[in-house]
């Protein structure tokens, strides 16, 4: 705090506001006495005071009754309006609230009366954002050089009264606004307050020079700022990127800009000394002139002595708006003062003040005069003949333009909400970027730069205290995880956040068809932590993004919109190019290549596996060698694959991949497994190598018909986190009419009527997200779990049955390639219905209903926007592509989602809206997942408050934002494996690894599932032998409790798996109820594992399970984990040797397990230890007829 501020102390506090402070000053109607002079309370006389103000109304006092849409007013202008063109409302002495505190917490009345400018709402800086959200745009702030602590700073002032804002306050509220609002700018007049003499503050002693004014500005832009120690500066923030840079060179004066161009910043008018000297360097030269005046056009006469002179202030306000628009009276002789000039700024201060006549009076007026804000109130309604130049059969002595096209810059003091209103909607039509970008929006939030995730936790010196838990760690390799994980394995994203928000970028919307883009400076930035660019492709067995040149969109294309400029240094256009200028502004954010996606998985087949099946490694290796050149070449902090997809399940993926795929298919999981293994240890090298960890992630099917073809999906161990594409659980590719994105299951999906139906599935629904989260668990710890948002809709037409669609039927006549195979294909929503389609081979429109969020929104709201055209809608033509009966929204309790129900149409939508969205973000907290992803950014929405066809939902943030603030500050995610497991995972570990192999790879042996348990001991001794040594692992609830072993026996029946259930029963409404299943399997007496050697034992589940996860093995009474499970902290050890001791077989001897104890019956014979089943004598161990007629029952290796 200043130690030179003027003695009247502040009210309230800076850091905790008086409530007095907070509440809205009103003006008492009585009369009283005031002070003769303005500012100087000490030699003040007595004298008269004026009559008090009119009550709060429209135009006078009420700026919080501003329309809630003025938030953002500037995104309905085109980016092409010049600031010249538009009527933007301001204040003036913006922060210009308090005279002399009373010492009670309040202001003292007098002082204020005379200083007071504007409605107070707390501390000087909260005023300014109420301010902003009314729809301000131009301020007014008056200045002192003060030296402090901080050094030399500006403090905020009128006249001798410190304001309680320091100019940081004013920025930082400024930079808080415009990253909320990035469509808006704001203008700022900035004037050195201080003359040193008379009713005037004084700069501090020693820096009341043009010059210093000059540093001490230019020190906020530098962030350099001035000790107060001769030259001496230190480093403090930099605030040269929240302004408009021509602006605020410092070298020379600029012109008028476009709106377009200054979206998102502050834009310095001008800078202005104490006397009214004009600084040169600054702001926009034809309004403030260098060592000019800028009353050529500007209007600031303020003063007005008493009551009575309000009308010829008035008359000052109206005589600028003629020069303004070019129209002049000859009765005032403005013939050869009005010129037009389109192009010009003008500047028109409604304020004043007087002895008589004090600020509110003025604004406000009397019960016997009316205030300056009524009357231009007035002229803008047309109302009481106020301004009839401007409005038809006006009197002759009125020429020029007839008409007020424009009120240039207006700074009021208590500006009323309506009358925010009238100037507000002076402005020409249009949103987001106005006509430009087809009507559907072009949102772009504030690049203020310096967005690194503020200061980071110290990290362990020893990377591999950062690893995961969990993830396959490179052998030999000292990969540096501690470049992006915590010493607990959590992901560094940046201060206060701690869950992911994904978002994939599609780099196809360029906007070179015609249609609406969506481009690198339309994202959220602030509101991501990674970016998935999508998408590159195999091709010849190397990531490809295309040929370069100017029609690539990746590394050759450019745009001609602001926010699109190359970087001229670096040798690649495109997407690329700008995500590299961004990333250089939000280094917190990651950015990742995606490869594959449902159009581009083709290349994966053949790169991965050979056409018979079995893995094709050179290709994965060469693959994977370029995927590092390619990161390194374009600064991509990773790579996501997404193949779509690598199941043995026939007639899956895109059909147009099924020649390639069919003969693979047998041998797609190992070879997928394969190629994320050899990208994680080659990404690992190349992170040592360049000090710069690499992140491996993936896009994961959430359907539980797909993944059941992916065995226990070995692959994810190796990534850093994946995806879960939790959408398309339903659509036209079939009959059943159903929700895109379930959350839950309520047990009623047709198309899992015979799972429903079929006892051994339990009735356990897995169309849903939380099904897929849990199937997932067993792979990975929940914090790797990113949930996948849809940002778009899928849907039918001519529906039939069902509640309001829900579940009806849909059945389409003509079937695309790849549906109608099982069940009948849907007939999929067309025309208005499906705007984002693709065409079949023939050019036709695939009707899927297909659509962004902020289209769904508009057709929920009834409307045919503006966009219709230029998103390919010909509505003349083409009686789909009109807009018919009406689109009610509905919402389902149980499955968590929305849909679109238009019942004239028979068409059903399912949308994802807020929400929906908040069930989401309520199920990651309450999972502890890894936070969000989204396909994709660009159907996200913004709507105004009040739709119509020519103001409609466009393309905006509404669902990210939501997502990041509900998402920031929440509990960090779940980084342990074993979390929901029943057993605690013991700190020593054997290397012994369970796993399942040999899944069937034909599509009719997949159900049930029947892979077969290995357990491999590569401990070095023997294992087993004794007694009670029992292997126990976990399998996720995904898969009902019913497991059986090779002889189809549950453990209830005898057989040798026992469960102890996480869930059982359905899984409608509430989700899951547990995480995993305790599976155990108890090893027969002198049942051994010899060192490099493994047990194989069928196992029998229903569902689609990853796993097994946190492995335990009670040997000799001491229970281990599993080294190869990687968990965090765990200590490997060597077991005592285990081994068998039971005798050999002997021909005489009578074996009978009905009286014998199991050492009586267990032998040994050919190297083989061997049990009998039943009374035997003399029968040889292992020549029975076969296994039926077999008396002995083979237990393994004898040693």
């Amino acid at each position: 705090m200043s130690t030179t501020h003027p003695a009247s102390a502040p009210p309230g506090s800076a850091k905790t506001p008086n409530l007095r402070w907070r509440r809205r000053a009103r003006r008492p109607r009585l009369v009283i006495a005031l002070l003769a002079t303005a500012l100087v309370v000490t030699t003040a006389t007595v004298v008269s005071a004026p009559a008090t103000p009119a009550f709060a109304n429209d135009h006078y006092g009420t700026i919080e009754s501003a329309a809630e849409a003025n938030r953002d007013w500037m995104a309905r202008v085109s980016d092409d309006a010049s600031l010249a063109d538009l009527s933007i409302p301001g204040t003036h002495d913006t922060l210009a609230l308090c005279g002399q505190s009373a010492g009670n917490g309040d202001c003292e009345f007098i002082s204020t009366s005379l200083t007071q400018t504007q409605e107070r709402h707390g501390y000087s800086a909260e005023t300014l954002a109420i301010q902003l959200d009314a729809g301000i745009r131009s301020i007014d702030i008056r200045v002192r050089v003060d030296k402090g602590d901080a050094g030399l700073t500006f403090t905020v002032h009128h006249g001798v009264y410190y304001q309680w804002a320091n100019f940081t306050d004013v920025l930082t509220k400024i930079e808080t606004f415009l990253r909320a609002n990035p469509t808006e700018t704001v203008l700022l007049n900035l004037k050195a307050e201080c003359l040193g003499s008379g009713a005037s503050c004084a700069d501090a002693q020693g820096y009341d020079s043009t010059e210093w004014r000059r540093k001490v500005f230019d020190s906020y832009l530098t962030g350099r700022y001035h000790t107060g120690n001769g030259d001496e500066t230190k480093q403090g923030k930099a605030w040269d990127s929240l302004f408009w840079a021509n602006s605020v060179n410092g070298v020379e004066q600029t012109t008028t800009p476009t709106l377009g161009a200054v979206r998102g910043k502050i834009v310095l008018l001008g800078f202005r000394g104490p006397a009214g000297g004009i600084y040169g360097g600054y702001g926009i030269g034809q309004l403030y002139p260098a060592g000019g005046s800028y009353e050529g056009y500007a209007q600031d006469d303020y003063s007005v002595p008493q009551v009575s002179d309000i009308d010829d202030k008035w008359e000052k306000v109206r005589a600028h708006l003629r020069k303004t628009n070019g129209v002049w009276d000859a009765n005032r002789g403005e013939q050869t003062r009005h010129d037009h000039e389109p192009g010009s700024l003008y500047l028109n201060y409604t304020s004043g003040t007087g002895d008589w006549a004090h600020p509110y009076t003025v604004a406000g007026g009397t019960p016997t005069a009316t205030g300056v804000n009524e009357f231009l109130t007035q002229c803008l309604r047309a109302s009481n003949d106020r301004c009839p130049e401007f409005y038809p059969n006006r009197a002759g002595n009125f020429g020029g333009r007839d008409t007020m096209d424009r009120l240039g810059i207006v700074m009021m003091d208590f500006p009323g909400g309506k009358l925010i209103d009238e100037i507000v909607a002076r402005n020409p039509a249009g949103r987001a970027g106005g006509s430009r970008n087809g009507g559907a929006g072009d949102p772009m939030e504030l690049h203020a730069g310096g967005d690194n995730g503020g200061t980071r936790p110290v990290v362990p010196t020893d990377h591999a205290q950062c690893r995961p838990d969990g993830m396959i760690p490179t052998a030999g390799t000292s990969t540096p995880y501690c470049g992006v994980y915590q010493g607990d394995g959590r992901e560094w994203l940046g201060q206060g956040r701690s869950r992911r928000v994904i978002g994939y970028f599609n780099g196809s919307r360029t906007g070179a068809d015609g249609k609406p883009y969506y481009l690198v400076k339309n994202m959220p930035w602030s509101r991501l932590t990674h970016i998935n660019y999508a998408f590159a492709r195999v091709e010849n067995n190397r990531i490809s993004v295309g040929a370069d040149g100017p029609n690539n969109p990746a590394i050759g294309m450019t745009w001609s919109v602001p926010g699109t400029e190359m970087d001229q240094s670096l040798p690649y256009r495109g997407h690329f190019n700008l995500l590299t200028t961004y990333k250089r502004l939000h280094p917190r954010v990651k950015t990742l290549i995606s490869v594959g996606g449902w159009a581009e998985s083709r290349g994966f087949y053949g790169m991965t596996t050979n056409a018979d099946g079995t893995t094709n490694q050179a290709g994965i290796n060469t693959f994977s060698d370029s995927v590092v050149d390619f990161l390194g070449r374009y600064g991509f902090d990773g790579v996501d694959i997404d193949f779509e997809y690598p199941t043995v399940l026939d007639d899956t993926g895109n059909p147009n991949d099924w020649g390639d795929a069919r003969s693979r298919r047998k041998g797609l999981p190992t070879s997928y497994t394969a190629l994320m293994k050899t990208l994680r240890e080659k990404l690992d090298r190349a992170s040592a190598t360049n000090g710069r960890y690499y992140l491996l992630t993936s896009a994961t099917s959430a359907s539980g018909y797909l993944v059941r073809g992916m065995e226990n999906q070995k692959a994810l161990r190796y990534q850093d986190y994946t995806n879960l594409m939790a959408y398309d659980y339903h659509g036209s590719w079939n009959d059943v009419v159903g929700p895109n994105a379930a959350l839950h299951d309520d047990g009623k999906d047709p198309e899992l009527s015979d799972l429903y139906s079929t006892p051994e599935y339990q009735k356990l629904g897995y169309f849903n997200t939380d099904w897929a989260f849990h199937h997932l668990r067993g792979a990975m710890q929940a914090g790797r779990i990113n949930i996948g948002i849809p940002y778009y809709s899928r849907g039918w037409r001519n529906v039939t049955g069902g509640s309001n669609g829900m579940w009806g039927r849909s059945v389409g006549s003509a079937c695309q390639p790849g549906t109608g195979l099982v069940r009948p294909c849907g007939d999929g929503a067309v025309g208005i219905d499906n705007i984002w389609h693709d065409r079949d081979a023939n050019g036709r429109e695939v009707g899927a209903g297909v659509n962004p969020m902020w289209h769904a929104k508009n057709l929920e709201r009834d409307l045919t926007p503006r966009y219709a055209n230029a998103v390919g809608l010909t509505p003349d033509s083409d009686p789909n592509d009109r807009r018919t009966g009406t689109y009610d929204r509905h919402w389902d309790a149980t499955t968590r989602t929305a849909w679109l129900w238009n019942p004239e149409k028979k068409t059903y939508l399912s949308i994802q809206d807020t929400e929906g969205l908040d069930h989401v973000v309520d199920y990651v907290n309450r999972k502890g997942a890894g936070g969000v992803m989204m396909w994709e950014l660009s159907g996200d929405y913004e709507c105004p408050a009040e739709a119509t066809t020519d103001n409609p939902c466009v393309m905006g943030h509404t669902l990210t934002n939501r997502l990041h603030e509900r998402l920031q500050g929440t509990a960090a995610y779940g980084d342990n494996r074993s979390a929901g497991s029943s057993v605690q995972r013991p700190a020593l570990a054997l290397d012994v690894s369970v796993d399942l192999i040999r899944y069937p790879t034909d599509t009719a042996s997949l159900w049930p599932l029947t892979p077969t348990v290995r357990i491999s001991n590569n401990t070095g001794v023997t294992i087993g032998g004794g007694r009670d040594n029992v292997i126990s692992f976990d399998l996720p609830t995904s898969t009902p409790p019913l497991i059986k072993d090779g002889n189809w026996q549950t453990g209830a029946q005898g057989g040798r798996w026992k469960v102890q259930a996480g869930h059982t029963g359905p899984n409608v409404g509430t989700g899951l109820s547990g995480t995993f299943h305790r599976v155990s399997l108890t090893l027969d007496h002198c049942q051994i594992i010899p060192a490099g050697q493994s047990l194989d034992v069928p196992i029998i589940y229903y569902i689609p399970a990853t796993g097994p996860v946190n492995t335990t093995l009670k040997l000799g009474g001491t229970t281990f984990s599993s080294v190869p499970e990687q968990n965090r902290g765990a200590a490997k050890v060597i077991p005592a040797t285990g081994g068998c001791s039971a005798p050999a077989w002997d021909a005489g001897k009578v074996y009978n397990p009905a009286t014998q104890s199991v050492e009586n019956i267990t032998v040994k014979y050919a190297g083989k230890v061997w049990q009998a089943k039943w009374w035997t004598q003399g029968n040889v161990p292992g020549t029975g007829a076969n296994s039926d007629l077999e008396p002995w029952r083979l237990i393994g290796p004898a040693g």
